[in-house]
């Protein structure tokens, strides 16, 4: 009966281990849904952002175009505009891909969210059957329960029948009860035999054993390898915060090296300034250009100074993602270390289980052969049982059997419950050992791609860089540019006051001379448009440079948080970003020559006009001269002499003989 009990008590406790690693699975179920249903809201409201900026980019777009078309009836269209309309409708066209690609990674985790609940249910549908299997089990245990009481009633009966006086009854129903015993007999050689019957059970644990073993080696393995990545990931660390201070002190050495170089830039910059403008303006112009160049000295300062605060931001958050890897890895060390320790405790309950039921196996089989000896003295010795008891013992029997056989029924229908559950639970064990290989291939695919992804970023900020030097250079040459233009403003007023001074003399002259003096000051009043026109486009040009180098820092932080974090940033949506910024900026290389050439050229007119200008001058007083008779006389610088002399070798003298041929 111990044995029976022991049997009865073995399925519960596996069963009740089935049921709590049900539980298990179930609670990390609803775990990872509810991780899907967070990062599925964050994917929500990252689809709503992009749409905002959609819209925003759409009404941007039809601004432009309204503004565009505005600009198109007055006939003064700008290539800039039609550039900024072009990357804003690239722009538009980038943010619906992503938004496309949201919606899709959005019903992917709808989709995954749906396969999770579903999995929860089949286990609530698992969580039940174990339940009910678990009540059958304690029906089970109440028939066992009654079969022991109908046992004692049989004793009782048995012991009534020991009191009977009949010899001759005593004698028959000796020899009934030899026949039955010797059932009995057989049947308890039929329990010995089903005793030996229960060594697979013990070669199962046997081999259960071995599995725990092995799943120990592993975990064994994982440990070692856990060890190792830490190690690894402290030498990067100490390997960072190398590079980090190395970048620091380079840092520090460019500081010094631009303010150095700015000193020295500022110095020779105001002299040359102030020697070359002291004659040609007055104290207000010369006021004015030297707040404006302390202005553009204080806007450089400004546009430098971030670089090297970001380049720091960026290694210490290198640093901060080095520290975050380094705990998790030692919190997946003592995870590893816990794991072993259960497994080797489970392997010690095991061990002494197999040595108790080897030990009760023995017991039993030592009990049968006692009982038996013991039932064949007692029939020698007593009397035979009464012969109004048969019919009750039969009816005993028979239920006996019956008993026997639902019981029979009833654990062969455990066993097939159990290894069901078995078979699925080794199913599923399988399908999130497959998942999970493939989610450590996805996580390395996605840290390679994210690490090509920075590269990019870095040479496109150092791209940006240097065109933002290159503007800066660019604006250096407008204002230049735009002092030459004063310059020959001033130029140009005083030419007119002389033309003034000399009007009554000289009728004819002073008004050829007005006509060219008005047709120059057209010409410089449009120069100075163009200039103010190209410095506008620059001044767009710049700003778009500053919000480019600011989306990249964002792209560099957001590409530093998602390799930190293990976050899941498709690379489909690194290399749209990369796309457009690569076509940003050859828009802008673009722009760039055109600015050059348009510089270019209005420096060549500017420098002709000058030219011009001092030919006209010249010429104007040559003819004063001669209408006045006073280069006749003297015979310095005449037309005559110079005739006398053959043609002329500057190109200075070349225009004056060209002008003197246009106007005689």
């Amino acid at each position: 009966m111990e044995t029976a009990r022991d049997e009865d008590s073995d399925p519960v406790a596996r069963l009740q281990a089935e049921l709590m690693k049900s539980y298990a699975e179930k609670e990390e179920l609803e775990k990872s849904a509810h991780d899907l249903s967070i990062e599925h809201k964050q994917v929500q409201s990252r689809y709503e952002e992009m749409l905002g900026l959609n819209n925003e980019l759409k009404q941007r777009m039809m601004d432009l175009e309204k503004s565009m078309a505005q600009v198109d009836k007055s006939g003064k269209a700008d290539f800039l505009l039609r550039a900024e309309i072009d990357r804003l409708k690239h722009d538009l066209e980038k943010a619906d891909a992503r938004n496309q690609a949201a919606e899709r990674e959005s019903a992917q985790q709808a989709a995954t969210i749906a396969e999770l609940t579903r999995r929860v249910s089949e286990n609530d549908e698992a969580k039940d059957e174990l339940v009910r299997l678990r009540d059958q089990l304690q029906e089970y245990k109440h028939a066992a329960e009654r079969l022991t009481k109908s046992e004692h009633v049989i004793e009782k009966y048995k012991k009534k029948l020991e009191e009977s006086t009949d010899l001759r009854r005593q004698v028959r129903l000796l020899e009934e009860q030899l026949a039955q015993a010797q059932d009995r007999s057989r049947q308890i050689e039929d329990e010995y035999h089903r005793m030996s019957q229960l060594r697979p059970a013990v070669n199962n644990y046997r081999d259960e054993y071995a599995q725990l073993e092995s799943r120990y080696h592993a975990a064994s393995t994982e440990l070692s390898q856990a060890v190792e990545r830490l190690r690894a990931l402290e030498s990067e660390q100490e390997r960072l915060i190398q590079d980090k201070q190395r970048d620091q002190d380079l840092i520090a050495t460019l500081e010094e090296s631009l303010k150095e170089m700015e000193l020295n830039g500022e110095s020779n910059l105001g002299k040359s300034l102030e020697d070359g403008l002291a004659e040609a303006m007055d104290a207000d112009d010369r006021m004015s250009l030297l707040a404006k160049i302390a202005r553009l000295e204080r806007e450089l300062s400004k546009a430098q100074a971030p670089s090297s605060t970001s380049a720091a931001d960026f290694l210490e958050e290198v640093a901060d993602t080095a520290n975050r890897e380094k705990e998790q890895a030692q919190k997946e060390l003592a995870y590893q270390t816990e794991r072993c320790k259960s497994l080797e405790q489970d392997v010690d309950r095991l061990t002494q289980k197999l040595h108790n039921v080897e030990q009760a196996a023995e017991e039993s089989q030592q009990q049968a052969k006692a009982d038996l000896k013991h039932t064949t003295e007692k029939l020698i010795q007593h009397s035979a049982e009464a012969t109004h008891l048969r019919s009750e013992l039969a009816r005993a029997q028979e239920e006996l059997d019956k008993i026997r056989a639902s019981a029979l029924a009833s654990e062969q229908e455990a066993s097939a419950a159990r290894e069901a559950l078995r078979r699925r639970d080794d199913g599923e064990a399988a399908s999130l050992r497959k998942e999970a290989r493939s989610l450590e291939d996805w996580y390395a695919e996605t840290h390679a791609q994210s690490a090509e992804f920075k590269a990019e970023v870095d040479r496109l900020s150092a791209e940006n860089r240097q065109l933002t030097q290159a503007l800066s250079r660019l604006q250096d040459e407008l204002t230049r540019l735009d002092i030459g233009k004063r310059e020959a403003d001033a130029e140009c007023q005083r030419m007119r006051q002389t033309l003034d001074r000399q009007g009554s003399k000289t009728a004819t002259a002073s008004q050829y001379s007005q006509a060219d003096v008005d047709r120059l000051q057209k010409e410089l009043i449009k120069s100075r448009e163009e200039v103010h026109s190209l410095q506008i486009g620059l001044k767009r040009t710049k700003d778009h440079c500053i919000q480019l180098d600011q989306k990249l820092r964002l792209a560099q932080t957001s590409s530093a948080g998602d390799s930190g974090s293990g976050n899941n940033a498709h690379p489909e949506d690194y290399r749209e970003v990369l796309m457009s910024l690569q076509s940003q900026l050859a828009m802008k290389d673009e722009q760039l020559d055109s600015v050059r050439a348009m510089l270019r050229e209005q420096n060549n007119v500017h420098l002709l006009e000058s030219r011009t200008m001092a030919s006209a001058w010249f010429n104007l007083q040559r003819q004063l001269e001669r209408q006045s008779g006073f280069g006749h006389s003297s015979g310095m610088g005449s037309a005559a002499t110079i005739r006398q002399g053959g043609a002329p070798a500057s190109w200075l003298g070349q225009q004056r003989v060209t002008l003197d041929m246009q106007l005689g």
